[in-house]
């Protein structure tokens, strides 16, 4: 039974640190939430909305995903254009597929 414990133990800790290693390789990086560009870019989109670009930027270069999916509710379909527009401008080399 106790050694059933330390396993649970080393368990828990380890999912602890790949949360953690986790959290640390989604940071959105500097260069991309301080490029004037980009903010002026994301700026032309209200501000009451929360789309997550600067996550999204970061998360298709990190992938160096090639093609990707834009799905919106149909109430911010309105928005559609202007956010391919900003995912086309900061990742180049990116296509969109429309769903």
């Amino acid at each position: 039974m106790e050694e059933d414990r330390r396993q649970t133990d080393l368990g828990t800790a380890a999912d602890i640190e790949e949360a953690q290693l986790a959290k640390f390789l989604n940071r959105v990086p500097k260069e991309i939430l301080e490029d004037p560009n980009f903010k002026a870019a994301i700026a032309r989109l209200p501000a009451n909305y929360n789309f997550a670009i600067p996550e999204t930027i970061h998360r298709i270069r990190s992938s160096g995903a090639q093609k990707v999916a834009l799905k919106l509710p149909e109430g911010l379909l309105l928005f559609a254009i202007t956010i391919s527009d900003i995912r086309t401008q900061f990742c180049p080399g990116n296509r969109d597929a429309y769903g």
